[in-house]
């Protein structure tokens, strides 16, 4: 990796620094993890009552609630969600033409994004368009210790 592209990452990281990224409102289903989500979910956790609807996991009912009011009552439990972050970086030649900031703000936003996403403790990985669209090697790591990022593509991202 060259050294400008070693001082972009770590522009970026330094950037990125300051910044933390937030679960969204709507977290991705049937992925449990680490943090707590805003929904009802699997964990172990509870949340609350609410009053059985068709379709809900007898399994949950609550049936000492039952005992009590002869209502069906469903335990609700926290969901657990595992944020991740995917970053695609075009990996072609225009990212490094003269008189563009294309390279600079690629790479950099790239580092950044990955660096607020780790402060949040969510996982993440970059990947690099070209033959393919490949992982950059150690990406799920700080941006300093990425290798291999190559912007000498014929091919365009859409590709």
């Amino acid at each position: 990796m060259s050294d400008s592209i070693a001082h972009i990452l770590a522009e970026g990281q330094q950037a990125g620094a300051r910044y933390r990224l937030v679960v969204p409102h709507r977290a991705s289903q049937g992925i449990t993890g680490s943090q707590l989500g805003r929904l009802a979910g699997e964990s172990m956790e509870f949340m609350d009552h609410r009053e059985y609807q068709p379709g809900d996991d007898l399994r949950r009912l609550d049936w000492s609630a039952y005992a009590r009011s002869d209502k069906m009552i469903v335990k609700l439990y926290r969901q657990e969600v595992c944020p991740h972050v995917d970053i695609v970086l075009d990996g072609s030649r225009s990212m490094v033409l003269g008189d563009t900031q294309k390279l600079r703000a690629g790479v950099a936003l790239t580092a950044a994004l990955t660096t607020a996403a780790e402060n949040a403790g969510h996982t993440h990985l970059a990947y690099l368009t070209g033959q393919g669209c490949r992982p950059i090697v150690n990406s799920g790591e700080h941006p300093m210790i990425w290798q291999g990022l190559a912007f000498n593509s014929t091919e365009s991202p859409a590709e």
